[in-house]
């Protein structure tokens, strides 16, 4: 017999439900295992594709000894969602599971726990490294911003880089960066300015999973094959599997590439306004649209196609007067990025010069962190 905290429980399975598969089949992705930690704790373990997590669980009574069993994932997470008691109950006979809370229970079919690859601790490491927690998770947030599934996501860039860590990604076109400071925790004495990169897909579901653990720091471990995160206490830790060989991207062409200010926008929700209206000619969500800076401090969005034309316009702080074509996607995805991590919704619009392409460029912040979208010709930015 096992007890456990109920909401402890659930919060521990529904992470495990945002790092695993969805879907029921007797394989581990679909499970998640508990093995013997310590007397007053359980680790939870999950295994799904280039994820693997341990998350440590505290337990009121354990007399099932050092053999640990699994426990299907989703199934758990919607009976601890749908039942309502302080404290959990698990016996586990042979291959049937018996989970009770209060007068409610559930019966289910298990797997053993010697088929699950349990997640191993924390080994050696090339770099640790610690950044604050939700400047983190706001980082993550950008770098999907431009990875809306039209183009091929390259992954998310994790690149170490002279005191700061550059967070990333492309599609080949819109590229999104920003810059984290980092603690140095631990280093074998190389330079490690090679990037670490996750598929998108990862990214994602890291996002979602940070927003369920309550810690001000992320600790942040590359391996040679991995990229593991976990609290300060370690009493968890995410480890991903890096993409084998990443395309290289010239990140710092981005960065360092000559910047004009073209306006200052005040209000978020004008602009997303002004949008909705310029584009409700057309039902296509990769939509294309006629942006122009006016010098009377006008920023009017236009659309026009065989249906007719929208046409909408907002008061902005005008600074160098420009007209071009952008696509609406990844500029609606800025504007909800600012409402979440941004500064009450102020940000800049901008173009970069480039020997290819003017981007456009949207930043809040002190340009630490930005989004570039193509404007005027479409053309990659994957070096």
């Amino acid at each position: 017999m096992m007890k456990i905290n109920h909401d402890d429980f659930l919060s521990v399975a529904k992470i495990a439900a945002i790092l695993g598969e969805n879907g029921f089949d007797f394989k581990p992705e679909y499970f998640l295992a508990l093995s013997p930690d310590t007397a007053e704790n359980i680790m939870v373990h999950v295994q799904s594709g280039p994820i693997q997590a341990r998350i440590s669980l505290p337990v009121t009574e354990n007399t099932m000894g050092d053999k640990g069993f699994c426990l299907p994932r989703n199934e758990c997470v919607r009976f601890l969602g749908a039942s309502n008691s302080d404290t959990v109950s698990i016996q586990v006979d042979d291959r049937i599971a018996r989970i009770r809370s209060g007068r409610s229970s559930m019966k289910a079919v298990t797997i053993s726990i010697d088929s699950f690859p349990l997640a191993a601790p924390i080994g050696d490491t090339l770099l640790s490294t610690e950044v604050d927690a939700t400047t983190l998770q706001a980082a993550l947030a950008l770098a999907v911003v431009g990875n809306n599934g039209v183009a091929e996501s390259l992954g998310v860039y994790f690149h170490p880089y002279l005191g700061d860590l550059h967070i990333y990604s492309t599609d080949g076109k819109i590229f999104s960066h920003s810059a984290i400071k980092m603690d140095t925790l631990k280093t074998d004495g190389g330079k490690h300015e090679d990037a670490a990169v996750v598929p998108i897909k990862t990214a994602q579901s890291l996002l979602k999973a940070f927003k369920h653990f309550d810690v001000e720091r992320i600790q942040i471990h590359f391996t040679e094959n991995d990229l593991i995160f976990s609290d300060v206490g370690n009493t968890w830790n995410i480890h991903t599997q890096k993409v084998a060989h990443p395309k290289p991207v010239a990140w710092d062409r981005m960065l360092n590439a000559e910047s004009v200010t073209l306006c200052t926008i005040l209000d978020n929700e004008a602009m997303t306004e002004s949008l909705d209206i310029s584009t409700s000619i057309s039902s296509d969500k990769q939509n294309v649209v006629t942006l122009k800076v006016a010098e009377d401090n006008i920023l009017s969005l236009f659309m026009n196609n065989d249906r007719g034309e929208s046409k909408s316009e907002f008061e902005v702080e005008t600074h160098s007067p420009y007209q071009t074509f952008t696509p609406s996607a990844p500029v609606y995805a800025f504007l909800g990025f600012c409402r979440k991590h941004g500064n009450n919704g102020v940000f800049h619009l901008g173009r970069l010069d480039m020997s290819n392409s003017n981007p456009l460029k949207l930043s809040y912040d002190d340009d630490d962190r930005f989004v570039a979208s193509p404007s005027m010709i479409i053309a990659p930015y994957n070096g």
